[in-house]
């Protein structure tokens, strides 16, 4: 229950301080500015995984480890005890390929905690309905998830509102 509950609450403030960052971020960009979105967003989780006492990276001491952030504990010797979250994002390449091809690797991890944040453009294919169940699509075709298993989908609305939509999927729907 413990894990649950912990699961929840670190499931929400990734929700919020997603949210927060990808509005201050559209109003840089709407000021002239370009900051880098990955690297931000990256500092700005691992402030939020700082507060939960985990470790990550990418960080200032760690380089990108198999996913673009990885939220993990050790133990009392310093040993890897377990990955707690895995994130996938795909700011860059708005195609349906290219998001696909990087969710995929959540497909295939093992943390209790996935997480995808994409950019949600104005095409048929990219519709936000369309974005979620291609998604659940793609959690039902593949073997690995087990039933039950949990990805929090982020769909970032940059080009009209800026705001993040969001949905937890489960293997099998349910």
């Amino acid at each position: 229950m413990v894990l649950i509950n912990f699961r929840l609450d670190l499931e929400q403030k990734i929700l919020q301080c997603t949210q927060a960052f990808c509005s201050n971020y559209s109003d840089l960009k709407h000021n002239g500015i370009q900051p880098d979105f990955t690297k931000d967003y990256v500092q700005a989780l691992g402030t939020l995984m700082e507060s939960f006492r985990l470790e990550y990276c990418p960080s200032t001491k760690n380089a990108e480890w198999l996913y673009d952030f990885v939220a993990y504990s050790l133990d009392e010797h310093g040993e890897l005890e377990r990955v707690v979250l895995c994130l996938e994002s795909e700011v860059s390449d708005r195609k349906l390929e290219g998001i696909r091809y990087d969710f995929q690797k959540l497909l295939l991890c093992n943390a209790p905690i996935r997480v995808m944040l994409t950019v949600v453009k104005d095409s048929e294919e990219n519709t936000l309905n369309g974005l979620f169940q291609s998604f659940q699509n793609w959690i039902e075709a593949c073997e690995n998830p087990k039933p039950g298993d949990r990805f929090l989908i982020l769909l970032w609305d940059d080009c009209d509102t800026g705001e993040v939509h969001h949905r937890v999927l489960l293997k099998g729907g349910v």
